[in-house]
């Protein structure tokens, strides 16, 4: 495996953060670390991708998981 090699003189600084993209971080990572269907917010990233929701919720099984969203929901 290889790649390019770039001059380090010639790379630029990151880009200041401002207000907004403060606030677009935070909500991004609030959505990451939010289960979908009991709506708690964990203090760490959850697996979204490969299970859906938090460890508990994805025990649940399609009924029970149907009930708590309608509870969360309402």
């Amino acid at each position: 495996m290889w790649g390019h090699l770039f001059p380090v003189a010639g790379a630029k600084p990151v880009r200041q953060m401002t207000p907004g993209r403060a606030r677009a971080l935070a909500a991004a990572m609030k959505a990451r670390k939010t289960c979908p269907i009991y709506l708690v917010t964990y203090d760490y990233c959850l697996p979204l991708e490969s299970i859906g929701s938090c460890l508990p919720c994805s025990e649940l099984s399609d009924d029970e998981r149907e009930q708590l969203a309608a509870l969360t929901s309402a």
